[in-house]
């Protein structure tokens, strides 16, 4: 009896380790999904977009979120409560990049891997800033996590090519600024 019990012990701390790494994981995932969605709200206000871009004064600042969606009710949440210069903010969640108008920051899930070469070359010179994580080459913003840090780079000549101006505020804290092709 005293052998069950032992193992029934060692078993369950075992789990337990096990949960509590997973729930640790889960949380620093969650915390770096929320840096992601604060700075993706933060990008529209550094960035000087084409004349053409808002028709009326009080249409909504667009943040579109192609394929699976890791943020969760984050971004849901801090878009409800900010402006981004001065609009409301409208998130759509999108499958396909067809279904792509009328977005102003795009973040581009790690789910579209294997299409990003698609649908960087479909969005170019649409004055749509894209974003993605740094393992999704292409994009004109790319998320890094340095030194438990979330940072980012930034590709300047494919921001301009899209008519988008980077304010010189933003490049300054960025952590890398590439002026070619990534």
């Amino acid at each position: 009896m005293r052998m069950c019990c032992r193992f029934f012990s060692l078993t369950l701390a075992a789990w337990l380790t096990i949960a509590g790494i997973a729930v640790a994981f889960a949380a620093e995932e969650s915390l770096e999904y929320s840096v992601k969605a604060a700075y993706l709200l933060k990008f529209g206000g550094f960035i000087e977009w084409p004349s053409r871009t808002f028709t009326a004064p009080d249409e909504p600042f667009v943040i579109g979120v192609l394929g699976d969606d890791p943020f969760g009710p984050t971004l849901d949440q801090i878009a409800a409560t900010h402006t981004v210069q001065g609009r409301p903010i409208t998130l759509k969640k999108l499958s396909r990049i067809e279904q792509v108008r009328n977005v102003h920051v795009l973040y581009i899930s790690p789910s579209e891997k294997e299409r990003m070469p698609l649908i960087t070359a479909s969005l170019e010179g649409k004055g749509i800033l894209t974003v993605a994580d740094a393992d999704l080459p292409g994009a004109m913003v790319n998320f890094v996590v340095d030194n438990n840090r979330v940072r980012f780079d930034i590709n300047l000549e494919q921001a301009e090519r899209a008519g988008l101006k980077v304010s010189s505020k933003l490049l300054s804290v960025a952590r890398a600024v590439r002026v070619g092709r990534r």
